[in-house]
């Protein structure tokens, strides 16, 4: 079943302004030029705004179809991530719903095997589509906190390294230093 919120568009958390800037700059210095954002929710505005800085262009995904409402000024497609190809994007971002609801509080952090649709999914989809791209797996900013979230954190690592992917991990933060996600990026 999907993670699907039950706040209003206005009140469900988005990516602040300095990591959709991050995220950006980091695919651009990767090179690439055609992203989608999985899982984005609405977010898809503020990352849009950041990718345009770098002209880069962006397509945004979700379950949810009141998203597209919600931003009629991008490119979307509605539906399950694990249904479509990525074949036509270079830069493909898997940022799964990372709260209970999508409330944004510290409080409702999923740890990395509560969240849904899960990475280890992804990863299993990456490996039909990969050849010149990356990708990126948005992780909850809790996942070095606790020993139970880093025991996690390592054992997503040693199933990726495994794969044989070249693999950076990058803390993103933001506003006094706090890490809000931690960005797997997988260059194949």
């Amino acid at each position: 079943m999907p993670n699907l919120s039950i706040f209003p568009v206005n009140e469900t958390a988005t990516t602040s302004s300095c990591i959709a800037h991050q995220r950006a700059e980091n695919m651009f210095s990767f090179g690439r030029k055609n992203v989608i954002e999985l899982c984005v929710g609405p977010s898809l505005k503020c990352l849009q705004k950041s990718y345009e800085n770098f002209d880069i262009k962006v397509t945004g995904n979700d379950i949810e179809k009141r998203y597209e409402k919600s931003f009629s000024e991008g490119k979307w497609i509605i539906g399950d991530c694990f249904s479509f190809s990525f074949e036509k994007y270079d830069g493909i971002v898997f940022a799964p719903p990372l709260s209970r609801n999508c409330s944004g509080k510290r409080e409702d952090s999923l740890c990395i095997d509560q969240v849904n649709p899960s990475y280890n999914k992804f990863l299993e989809k990456i490996k039909k589509d990969a050849k010149d791209k990356t990708y990126v797996l948005v992780l909850p900013g809790r996942s070095l906190s606790l020993k139970e979230d880093r025991k996690q954190f390592h054992k997503l690592l040693d199933n990726v390294l495994r794969r044989g992917y070249n693999l950076e991990t990058v803390e993103m933060k933001c506003n006094k230093g706090i890490t809000k996600y931690i960005d797997l990026y997988i260059n194949i």
